[in-house]
């Protein structure tokens, strides 16, 4: 009765083991994926429906077109598109610049961002993600505190253009890393930035539209 007690208990576990990995085929297979468009610089991207992290976005008539990306420092893109002698001023103390301010830690997306018409909808530059495909692994993020040099006017990471408007953004962004095990746990650092190819996704759903661009040495 032990040996039928102990295969029957095997059995079980077999039986349990293969449930869970049918169900975990199941949904993976029924998963939603989104549609992808890709796109190159210079191509106008309409949102048409679709948004990056909040379906508001979608309720208005933008496109994006990404005109031109390059690397370069901190003090070069407050020289070439800072207004008013506004001055960079982090937010936070625990932001380190390794390089100084004149390291090549920034990739300046410069993008067309057109309302073809109507006051819904917005852009969430808050969300935007820029990934470099040679280093998939280091993310940049948008460094708000060195757009406000450019866009004195921009106090959040979300804005709207008149309708029948475009506006060209000179958008900063950053890869980071902590700091060594001895810092202070919020601390990061500013590392050199990547050349080569980068995405960024304009839309994540229900039709995710990936722009490809490259950045010079």
């Amino acid at each position: 009765h032990k040996a039928l007690h102990h295969v029957v208990l095997v059995l079980v576990g077999i039986a349990v083991v293969a449930l869970v990995g049918v169900r975990i085929w199941y949904v993976n297979a029924t998963a939603y994926r989104p549609k992808v468009e890709l796109y190159g610089t210079g191509d106008e991207v309409a949102m048409g429906g679709s948004f990056l992290g909040q379906r508001l976005e979608a309720e208005g008539d933008y496109s994006i077109t990404i005109q031109d990306a390059e690397r370069m420092s901190f003090n070069e893109y407050v020289e070439r598109y800072g207004v008013d002698g506004g001055a960079y001023k982090p937010s936070s103390d625990a932001m380190v610049h390794d390089g100084g301010l004149d390291g090549e830690d920034v990739v300046v997306v410069d993008m067309a961002v057109t309302n073809h018409g109507g006051e819904d909808g917005y852009i969430a530059a808050l969300n935007w993600r820029l990934v470099a495909q040679d280093r998939p692994a280091a993310t940049y993020l948008g460094n708000f505190d060195l757009l406000r040099t450019s866009e004195p006017g921009l106090s959040v990471g979300y804005f709207a253009v008149a309708p029948g408007h475009t506006h060209v953004l000179h958008m900063p962004f950053c890869a980071q890393r902590y700091g060594p095990a001895s810092a202070p746990s919020n601390e990061k650092h500013y590392t050199q930035a990547d050349t080569g190819l980068f995405s960024l996704n304009i839309t994540n759903y229900p039709v995710q539209k990936t722009v490809e661009f490259d950045v010079a040495p």
